[in-house]
């Protein structure tokens, strides 16, 4: 009896596999049905718009050459002069004259004020006149006056005056126990120089200290040959045991301002002696005043840079038993700046977290192309074509999808490129600010360097990005539903916010300040601790802290970029509240995509991040005259596209052919996303009672977002994801909705009373093309 039952037992689980097995296969044969029955209504071809066609490529073609317009990262730092193990010379080293003057010169021409007032170098000479109080300087070059008339410069005889009276009053300053002519400050000053200094100064400003230092050099000493300027006589300069003074081991051949410089003492020492010559029975003094910039804090992988200068003021006189008389004074500058940055050592790492965003965006078109003429191909109006019917069909569909969305609708590549982005941004943000130095402020502009430069600094296009995916997620994380719509920012719209970035570190002359805050007399005996605190930099802090300073250009101008926006849009609202009439236009940062019920089920919210369509400026007339019974009419936002509908399902050999016999639709698909009317959004959801535009438009957001690589790898891989095959009571039509609205809490416009289950299939064992109707 045993063994007659287990026969009998196998051969009941094989009838009943057999059973299952062919009702799946009806199943899959009626979706297949259900799939060529609205092929017929699937109308999406737009005329061919070149405007269109051309923002789409020059979309797709910034998207696919990201990397290769801005590279992977900071692979090295060979263009600048290395100095140690990461550091580098990334400004200068510079030598160069400022003025020489006589005092009975007859020369007329003024100065700028550019060397006294607003140079880099001139910030420890004014800390130093601040200090001393030298009475020869006009208030305004401090900071400490009215506005001088700086279109009129500085006349030569009060540079002269400048010039003397601080050397005079720093060789007779004398500091607590120390000897005269000596002066050591520690001081604390502003730099406005670029954009991004102005925006938002009270938070995101930050000022710089610096140790400086005045060496007041007598004849006596400056004639004696066993009395060196850096030999071990005290005081010295700081800078004689410094790297960047050897100028003959890091000029560049390119660089003339340094080409004639060996060593910056030896070379002050030679120069000191032909001014000598050239006054032969003259007296000759000199103030050595050098400042040295603290590290500025840094970020992940920019850990600081500071600016070292010398300058030496030189004073020529003439002397006998009833004093001195000054002839000439000379002022002569060096500078340089030194960068520590990590960079190089993370490259590797950078290039491959960038690489693998790009290459997904590049396998997300691809697969765009692919699934559209997949789907395409699979229509019964197409299937038998030529393949240059549908390849030309391919393409148009191609192009009737927005860009924007495709661009940011992926979440992997967005999060490759932020990842990538705040880890380099301190060190690539620093690179950047340096192209634009320039010494005494002479900046050469060039257009394809501005270019490149621009493309990098569009990168915090991704984080503008990355927060309004994460802003989406929040908003349909609890309490949302597929009815209600998917909140998405207007196209193009993240690009004007990220845009402004590309101007954060443009300078301009006229807002430049290098004003000094506060200036400290330090006793000799503290000099050697503040040499080693301006010596550090501080790479012990947070990791967090660090990514927010490196990314603060980011956050300071989308934060402007964001309340710019705000008050535009409140200020056009308040207008046409008022008139209407006057004032017809409204600024919206955010529009709705009605969707059908595939959003979060089959793909994320999060595809349609960018609304489908939705325009950042609206036409409330247009939107006022729209017919609310037409559920299918363009909204103003739209680019009111006009669809081709055929007048026959008949299968065409020529692509030709099909499309002479389509006419224009006035309401197409596409349309009808963008509207956000009240019809239509009823009609998403109540499922059997759409018309064949809710289904185009289904059609068309399902094949757009259903495309993503990942995507297609959960409803294809495995178990996939149920989806129940659905007969309408009152229409026998066939529909396929999600299981996951069938068990949600949500609270969904629909009758399941009316719909009856046909079966519940796996995503994975039906036709990808057939799942684009699904919703």
């Amino acid at each position: 009896m045993q063994g007659a039952r287990e026969p009998h037992g196998k051969r009941s689980a094989h009838a009943a596999a057999n059973n299952e097995a062919q009702s799946v296969d009806c199943a899959s044969q009626a979706v297949r049905e259900l799939r060529r029955s609205q092929s017929g209504r699937l109308e999406r071809d737009l005329p061919f718009s070149w405007q269109r066609c051309l923002v789409s490529i020059v979309s797709y073609g910034l998207l696919l050459t990201d990397v290769l317009r801005t590279g992977l990262g900071v692979e090295s730092l060979h263009v600048y002069v290395p100095v140690e193990p990461d550091s580098v010379l990334y400004f200068g080293p510079y030598a160069y004259p400022v003025v020489h003057i006589a005092r009975h010169e007859n020369d007329t021409t003024t100065l700028p004020y550019w060397a006294y007032k607003y140079d880099t170098t001139s910030t420890s000479v004014r800390a130093t006149v601040q200090q001393l109080r030298v009475s020869t300087w006009p208030p305004c070059v401090t900071y400490q006056g009215p506005e001088c008339a700086e279109t009129d410069g500085l006349t030569r005889t009060t540079v002269f005056d400048m010039i003397d009276g601080l050397v005079e009053r720093v060789s007779k300053h004398r500091s607590g126990g120390s000897r005269a002519g000596h002066v050591v400050l520690r001081d604390e000053h502003l730099w406005v120089d670029r954009l991004n200094h102005l925006v938002l100064p009270w938070l995101f400003r930050r000022v710089i200290r610096r140790t400086s230092q005045a060496i007041f050099f007598s004849t006596a000493r400056l004639k004696d040959e066993h009395r060196p300027i850096c030999g071990h006589e005290r005081p010295r300069p700081f800078a004689c045991d410094e790297v960047w003074i050897n100028f003959a081991h890091h000029c560049r051949a390119s660089n003339p301002l340094c080409s004639e410089v060996t060593d910056v003492w030896h070379h002050l020492t030679q120069r000191l002696r032909r001014l000598q010559q050239q006054y032969p029975n003259a007296s000759l003094d000199a103030v050595v005043v050098e400042g040295m910039d603290d590290f500025s804090r840094g970020g992940l992988m920019f850990h600081g840079r500071k600016l070292y200068d010398i300058v030496v003021l030189t004073r020529i006189r003439s002397c006998s038993e009833g004093g001195c008389e000054t002839l000439a004074v000379d002022d002569y500058r060096y500078e340089g700046a030194l960068l520590t940055t990590s960079a190089t050592d993370w490259y590797s790492i950078i290039a491959w977290i960038r690489a693998t965003g790009q290459g997904y965006t590049w396998a997300r078109v691809v697969s765009l192309i692919a699934g559209i003429f997949y789907a395409r191909s699979s229509e019964s109006e197409l299937e038998r074509s030529a393949l240059s019917d549908r390849i030309f069909f391919t393409i148009r569909t191609f192009f009737l999808i927005p860009s924007q969305v495709i661009i940011y609708g992926s979440l992997f590549p967005i999060w490759c490129y932020v990842i990538a982005h705040t880890m380099d941004a301190s060190i690539v943000y620093e690179l950047v600010a340096h192209h634009f130095n320039s010494p005494l402020g002479v900046y050469r502009f060039d257009l394809a360097t501005f270019v490149r430069i621009s493309a990098v600094s569009m990168r915090s296009v991704w984080v503008v990005a990355s927060v309004c995916h994460s802003l989406l997620s929040l908003h349909c994380r609890r309490s949302w539903s597929p009815n209600l719509g998917i909140p998405g920012i207007p196209e193009f719209f993240i690009s004007i916010l990220a845009s402004i970035t590309v101007f954060a570190q443009v300078r301009a002359l006229s807002w430049r300040s290098t004003e000094v805050l506060q200036v400290h007399d330090v006793a000799a005996a503290s000099l050697r601790l503040q040499r080693v605190r301006g010596q550090q930099y501080d790479s012990c802090r947070g990791l967090i802290n660090q990514i927010v300073l490196g990314t603060t250009i980011d956050t300071q101008f989308l934060m402007c970029s964001m309340w710019f926006v705000s008050t535009i849009a409140t200020f056009l609202w308040a207008l046409h509240r008022v008139s209407p009439r006057c004032m017809p236009y409204t600024l919206r940062m955010v529009s709705r995509t009605y969707v059908s019920y595939s959003a979060s089920n089959l793909w994320p919210v999060n595809a349609l991040v960018v609304s489908w369509s939705g325009s950042v400026v609206t036409d409330e007339r247009k939107r006022s005259r729209r017919p609310r019974r037409q559920a299918s009419e363009a909204s103003a936002t739209s680019l009111r596209p006009l669809f081709m509908e055929s007048d026959s399902p008949r299968r065409r050999r020529s692509g030709s052919r099909l499309l002479s016999r389509l006419h224009v639709l006035a309401h197409s698909a596409l349309s009808s996303i963008r509207s956000g009317s009240t019809d239509f959004r009823r009609e998403l959801s109540l499922v059997h009672k759409r018309g064949a535009s809710a289904d185009s438009s289904i059609y068309l957001v399902n094949l757009a977002t259903m495309t993503d690589p990942i995507m297609l790898l959960l409803l294809r891989t495995h178990s996939g994801r149920l989806i129940g095959l659905f007969k309408s009571r009152r229409t026998n039509q066939l529909l396929l909705l999600p299981h996951s609205m069938f068990v949600s809490d949500s609270d969904l416009p629909l009758d399941w009373t009316e719909l009856e289950l046909v079966m519940w299939l796996s995503t994975a064992r039906l036709y990808w093309c057939d799942l684009l109707h699904a919703g």
